[in-house]
């Protein structure tokens, strides 16, 4: 695998926050361990596999290990996100806008960005309704209400159907303007649907991709893949994933 100079250094860059924020030891050989990485990529699963041996002598040395795999998830998220680009027709350079959409929301993009994650209009809402009732029985509303925290049965009252329940649902995520958390859940739970369908991909004014739930989602579990294949535990698996993901702007 080979990345193009600008891949490389957007990839460096934002693995070397992760490592800032989950692992800031490993700071001072990052850029020796970066290096050896895009001169090899595949050798970081030959560091991954030594940490096994690692975990034997505590759980400093394991962390030691976070800089490879953190460059390795980054490099798979940026390959995915830059196909998500391509795929949504975004005039322009992808892997440009994928540098910048990795860079922090600046207060002169507050604006715009706040525009993108307006009300869902009444197709949308429909499209998800339509999915959520064919892919959720009561059981499994039940469960989807349970992992975000909401109480099933105040939903529409003791007498409300599976319709009514499904309705108020999206419309309380809706009024506390968290619907794509609502529907990264449905996509989690039920992969297999079709919930490309809600996409909403927009750019804003100056270039920056903004995902829709089911992007962030997907991306997410990538980061979480690759990060299982180099042997990293659950916990830190998922805590490098949510770190990385944590700055891209969903509608």
């Amino acid at each position: 695998m080979t990345f193009a100079p600008e891949e490389s250094e957007l990839i460096s860059r934002v693995a070397r926050e992760l490592v800032g924020q989950l692992s800031h030891q490993e700071l001072p050989l990052f850029r020796a361990t970066s290096a050896a990485f895009f001169k090899d990529p595949a050798a970081v699963k030959k560091l991954a596999g030594a940490r096994d041996d690692a975990l034997g002598f505590g759980t400093s040395e394991a962390v030691n290990l976070i800089a490879p795999i953190a460059l390795a998830v980054t490099a798979a998220v940026v390959s995915v996100l830059t196909q998500e680009v391509s795929s949504a027709g975004v005039p322009g350079d992808a892997r440009a806008i994928v540098a910048h959409t990795f860079q922090p929301v600046a207060a002169s993009e507050a604006h715009d960005v706040a525009q993108m994650a307006q009300a869902p209009s009444v197709a949308y809402r429909v499209r998800l309704r339509e999915l959520m009732l064919k892919h959720f029985d009561i059981s499994e509303l039940k469960t989807l209400c349970f992992d975000l925290g909401v109480d099933y049965e105040s939903l529409g009252g003791a007498d409300a159907g599976r319709t009514d329940k499904v309705r108020e649902l999206i419309l309380y995520f809706e009024r506390r303007d968290r619907l794509s958390e609502l529907v990264a859940a449905c996509a989690r739970l039920r992969p297999e649907a079709s919930w490309t369908d809600l996409s909403r991909t927009q750019v804003t004014t100056d270039g920056r991709f903004i995902l829709d739930a089911v992007q962030l989602a997907r991306i997410r579990q990538t980061a979480l893949a690759q990060a299982r294949e180099l042997k990293l535990d659950e916990a830190r698996a998922s805590l490098l994933a949510d770190t990385l993901v944590a700055n891209l702007v969903v509608t």
